[in-house]
């Protein structure tokens, strides 16, 4: 399947620079089973985009002792000698005189029986600077006679070792206990470890677990060793070769918490990409206090290969694109698109706009970038582009992030105000942006800003910044998403940074919200929650559905346009699955994409990159009513306001609430608040079905005269907004 990000054609007024790559293309093993102690032959091609291809390498990916003829010790792994550790194209072990392919012979003399791994590299050393290369494992079977050998496909490892986990359910009540635990079914001793996937901060340490600020992670442990022993003092099995562990919860904040248990595999042998353990990733929610919908993930299907996702965009009628599929099934099944669309954006005339990632400098004119715009006018059916668009943008610079950057990056989303401009969510390094960032050496901190369109995405000029300072996360403001919200405000969610780089551990998702389509933006807000690539969905009844991740991938709700977020939920617990896409593709009901990497395939045991696909049916969880039984349910909503009426306001603002349930609801205790936190005291009762009309007879709670937002709790402070 094609990636979900597409490489755009450069024109002619651009400088040609893309993302370098390195992609080896064919691995071939010859013959796929030789005597033990015999050689086979390993053929590799590979092919390179923007980066010169420097050398081979093949090695161990784990420290061993067995040093086969025609490898040597480095760093305590065997690897492959011709040159310092590389293997030259053409060089004096390269069998194969074709450029850009070599041919060496591998022995297998030394080899330990049992499933022994090498890895083989081709990437841009000797070269400096950032380092670009592609890889495959090679799985090697040594019995006493003979020894196999497959190449594994791209993105592939395995799991090994005859350990079977015990997972705990994905939804906990604070201070229940978490329960988990390993029975061992081959051979050898069990022992696990209980942590986090990646690194935690001293302030996010869960109560049970031991921090250690020198590692910045913690562990549920018995000794030094960060270890679980099989009956040792937490284990609550008595059984040998089997351990249960009960982690209290007390004191577990609300919300979505990912953790790994692991089980060190003493041998150590492993494909290269896994940890020298066996693990198993996963999620788990602590509900929290003003959590009030029924949120429903129903099980992932495979959508394609990959570790990102891009978009997804419901057009109506079933029919959903994403930036290289479409599907008339609400996402049921999918045929490809006749071109790309980079992260579409639907905007109102039903057409798709999508802009590639990177816009490249125009050579000689500064602040002059070339975009790549592409369209469909009629659903993905036919795809207009890439086409050359004009950017626009004075103060942006080259600067190193992920990989080197040379101009504006197009976030995931373009928003359409009222007068059909379009606005576009972007971010980069601007001229005198040199705040080291947290990330890596030479890098400086991200700025999140707009660009506008008034020509329907052929030329874009620069708008406003939506975020720079206060420096947060290890890398500043970067992969932020735009929408436009029932009340004429634009939400942005912007990512700081991410947990899996161990310079920083606070790294918090943010909000910002502009009420002059896009112009000014106020001062970021924390969700309470940290990821990457987040994406935001306006549901058909105004709450807001957000997905983001890493460690794992989640959705979050929000009732009050972005305020604060509730029911968060997890969708996967493998620990690189934040890049996330949503839409709604029917009212309550979610098509949710994300990517896995090595995620677990519980059929074959091996892991593999894999884009995946689920469905979250969302409702409003019921409201008991009092003495009416477990059977008896009702829910009151906001359906109406008048926030100026003709005349005088005093007595003729209104408040209209309905009781969508079946029984008479008392009001005791329950409560309206508008958006500056002025408190308005319900009383008396509304019938089933009924709807209740509320005068504001006071001036407790004046209405702002240009709209204004309401939220109804009730006695548990659950709320919903208006």
């Amino acid at each position: 399947m094609p990636s979900m990000i597409a490489l755009c054609g450069l024109g002619l007024a651009a400088v040609a620079v893309a993302a370098p790559r390195i992609n080896i293309t064919e691995i071939n093993v010859k013959p796929a089973e030789v005597a033990r102690g015999e050689s086979f032959t390993l053929r590799v091609s590979a092919e390179s985009d923007g980066v010169e291809i420097g050398s081979f390498r093949l090695r161990t990916p784990y420290e061993t002792e067995a040093i086969p003829p025609g490898f040597a010790e480095e760093a305590g792994r065997a690897v492959y000698q011709d040159d310092a550790g590389a293997i030259r194209d053409n060089g004096p072990v390269d069998l194969e005189p074709a450029d850009g392919e070599i041919a060496i012979e591998v022995s297998t003399e030394n080899l330990p029986i049992g499933v022994n791994y090498l890895v083989v590299f081709a990437h841009n050393r000797p070269a400096p600077g950032p380092h670009i290369l592609d890889y495959r494992n090679l799985r090697l079977d040594v019995s006493e006679d003979t020894v196999s050998i497959r190449a594994m496909d791209r993105g592939v490892t395995e799991e090994t070792g005859g350990i079977e986990f015990m997972l705990p359910d994905s939804r906990v009540e604070a201070g229940e206990p978490l329960v988990c635990g390993a029975k061992l079914t081959g051979e050898g001793s069990l022992a696990l470890r209980l942590r986090p996937p990646y690194t935690w901060g001293e302030d996010e340490v869960l109560p049970g677990f031991v921090y250690y600020p020198e590692e910045k992670t913690a562990y549920v442990e018995d000794d030094a060793e960060h270890l679980i022993a099989d009956g040792g003092p937490n284990d609550l099995d008595p059984a040998d070769r089997s351990l249960r562990l009960e982690v209290p919860t007390d004191g577990w904040g609300p919300g979505v918490h990912v953790l790994t248990l692991e089980a060190p595999v003493s041998e150590g042998r492993h494909p290269y990409g896994r940890a020298g353990g066996i693990y198993r990733d996963f999620a788990i929610k602590v509900p929290g206090p003003n959590d009030h919908l029924d949120v429903v993930v129903e099980p992932s299907s495979l959508f394609g290969e990959g570790t990102h996702f891009g978009s997804l965009v419901s057009l109506g009628n079933g029919r959903v694109v994403t930036d290289s599929h479409v599907s008339e099934d609400a996402g049921r099944t999918w045929r490809e698109l006749p071109g790309a669309l980079p992260r579409p954006s639907l905007l109102r005339d039903g057409s798709l706009l999508a802009m590639a990632y990177r816009a490249l400098p125009v050579e000689g004119q500064k602040g002059v970038y070339a975009g790549f715009r592409h369209a469909s006018m009629d659903g993905g059916e036919t795809v207009e582009g890439p086409s050359e668009s004009q950017v626009l943008v004075p103060k942006a610079r080259a600067a190193l992030g992920h990989g080197p950057h040379v101009g504006p990056l197009f976030g995931r989303s373009i928003v359409e105000l009222e007068n059909g401009d379009l606005v576009a969510g972007m971010y980069g390094w601007f001229d005198g942006d040199v705040e080291p960032d947290r990330y890596r050496k030479g890098g400086t901190m991200r700025r999140a800003y707009t660009c506008i369109s008034q020509d329907r995405g052929e030329t874009w000029e620069y708008l406003s910044t939506v975020a720079y300072e206060p420096f947060l996360g290890n890398e500043g403001y970067s992969e932020l998403v735009i929408r436009g919200l029932p009340n004429g405000e634009i939400l942005a969610l912007v990512r700081t940074g991410g947990n899996s780089n161990p310079g920083w551990q606070d790294n918090p998702l943010m909000t910002s919200r502009s009420a002059d389509g896009g112009r000014t933006w106020s001062p970021v807000e924390r969700t309470g929650v940290e990821g990457c690539w987040p994406d935001l969905c306006v549901m058909d009844d105004g709450t807001l559905a957000c997905t983001t991740g890493r460690p794992g991938a989640f959705i979050m709700f929000s009732a009050d346009n972005g305020r604060t977020w509730t029911d968060h939920t997890p969708l996967n617990g493998e620990r690189y699955s934040g890049y996330t896409a949503v839409c709604e593709v029917a009212p309550g009901e979610l098509l949710v994409g994300y990517g896995a990497r090595a995620r677990l395939d519980p059929e074959t045991g091996e892991r593999r990159d894999s884009l995946r696909l689920c469905r979250v049916r969302v409702g409003e969880r019921p409201v008991a009513a009092e003495g009416g039984g477990d059977s008896a349910v009702a829910s009151v909503r906001i359906v109406g306001l008048l926030p100026n009426p003709r005349g005088v306001d005093t007595g003729h603002e209104v408040v209209m609430l309905k009781n969508l349930g079946q029984v008479e609801l008392s009001l005791e205790g329950w409560r309206l608040r508008d958006r500056a936190g002025h408190a308005y005291a319900l009383s008396g009762s509304i019938d089933a079905g009924a709807a209740l009309r509320i005068a504001m007879g006071t001036f407790v709670m004046p209405l702002n005269n240009d709209g204004d937002e309401i939220s109804l709790f009730d006695g548990a402070a659950r709320s919903w907004t208006r």
